[in-house]
């Protein structure tokens, strides 16, 4: 394990509460599920979960920057599994973390074993693992690309960019799903941009959809980042999701649109 990695270790609160680290990216900490709750459904039929699980102790927080991801171990059929997730609860969350999870129940894995847990089970986590690092200032304009589950790190981001009175750093959120009802967290992102129009701006495109849907069709493309972004903030891209989407992503960015590397950040 990377013992150099960087990590949000402590934060006192405006009670003067301080919080320390609950997870450690070199060792396996037991946390326990305290919640989980079925979000939408896909079109082949796999549930996607909010899973909630405790710290120790109430004012542990997850010890990571917004756009690190964690792991989580268990043992599965005498077989140590191990997977990772980035978190949609915020850094300055404390007594617990939140993870967003596409179940498969058609295979023996991590998702599944997670769904079949019970209320006050234990399991392990480590973290942060690594991941996209964000620290308030860093950018005028954050482009967050995302297709599916891969929203999950995009939720915390847009989180803790939007609970943080100081920060003006801009957002864009563009999200590609098959269908309106695999669509997760929806109104929650809306009202965003419905409260706060001049900082944060949201894009959804949808591979089917019906007369009703107001929103994109078919895939992001470049011509849906062009007419969303401010070229002239330099905008810092961040982008997650199935492999064949990322890489369409990496290549509009990079090849097409001529962006330097270090302003595009893909979790594949």
């Amino acid at each position: 394990m990377n013992k150099n990695i960087e990590r949000f270790e402590t934060f006192t609160d405006l009670q003067g509460i301080t919080h320390k680290s609950a997870l450690y990216p070199n060792k396996w900490t037991q946390v326990t599920l305290e919640k989980k709750q079925k979000v939408s459904l896909t079109n082949h039929g796999s549930p996607v979960y909010i899973f909630r699980f405790s710290f120790e102790k109430e004012t542990y927080q997850l010890g990571s920057f917004s756009g690190q991801y964690i792991a989580i171990q268990a043992k599965i059929n005498n077989k140590i599994i191990k997977r990772y997730y980035s978190p949609i609860s915020t850094p300055s969350d404390h007594g617990y973390v939140e993870i967003l999870v596409k179940v498969n129940l058609e295979r023996i894995g991590m998702s599944n074993y997670l769904q079949k847990m019970n209320i006050g089970d234990t399991i392990q986590m480590m973290g942060p693992i690594d991941g996209f690092v964000y620290k308030p200032g860093n950018f005028k304009q954050i482009v967050l690309l995302s297709a599916g589950v891969g929203l999950s790190p995009m939720i915390q981001l847009t989180r803790s960019i939007m609970k943080n009175p100081n920060d003006e750093t801009q957002i864009v959120f563009l999200h590609g799903n098959i269908s309106e009802n695999e669509l997760v967290l929806f109104d929650e992102i809306k009202s965003y941009e419905n409260n706060r129009p001049q900082q944060f701006k949201s894009v959804f495109t949808l591979e089917k959809s019906h007369e009703n849907w107001d929103g994109e069709i078919g895939f992001i493309s470049k011509e849906i980042i062009a007419k969303n972004i401010d070229f002239e903030l330099n905008p810092q891209f961040v982008m997650c999701g199935p492999k064949g989407f990322t890489n369409a992503m990496v290549k509009i960015l990079k090849i097409q649109m001529k962006f330097p590397k270090e302003q595009v950040f893909s979790y594949w």
